[in-house]
């Protein structure tokens, strides 16, 4: 779908469905309208989970997010601004291999921020995806390789 036309419609529903603070009228469990958005910015999904950033956002549109979490045990933040992804960081907060599907053309490049060392990353030439090992607490700067 068009993603302007997501945001644009998401916020006509939300203004005819919700309370001022955000709740939907039938209560607290009901509140998931904000996952569309959080899917446009980030997702995960697949198996093993391929993380994607700004997939789907549009282009002309400057966001960001801190701390989504993705599946694998990541919390992920990042940015896109003037239609260019920024360089995101991660927490790995379980020690698991972290798949990225690249936003940027030239590829990958992950650096462990603690140590400021570059992290080895491979590329699947069947999927195109990019994978890389994470140690549990460890911090990653991602961005274009």
């Amino acid at each position: 779908m068009n993603a302007s036309w997501i945001l644009g419609n998401m916020t006509n529903e939300i203004k005819a469905a919700m309370a001022p603070g955000g709740m939907l009228n039938e209560g607290q469990e009901c509140s998931g309208a904000t996952q569309a958005v959080n899917d446009m910015l980030m997702s995960s999904y697949g198996n093993p989970p391929v993380l994607r950033l700004f997939a789907i956002w549009p282009p002309a549109e400057d966001a960001s997010f801190t701390t989504l979490r993705a599946k694998g045990a990541f919390v992920i933040s990042g940015a896109i601004v003037s239609g260019a992804v920024q360089p995101a960081y991660m927490l790995s907060e379980a020690g698991s291999a972290a798949t990225m599907a690249s936003p940027w053309a030239s590829g990958v490049k992950v650096t462990d921020t603690a140590s400021g060392q570059p992290v080895n990353v491979a590329k699947d030439p069947a999927t195109g995806y990019f994978t890389w090992a994470t140690v549990a607490g460890g911090n990653y700067r991602i961005e274009a390789a």
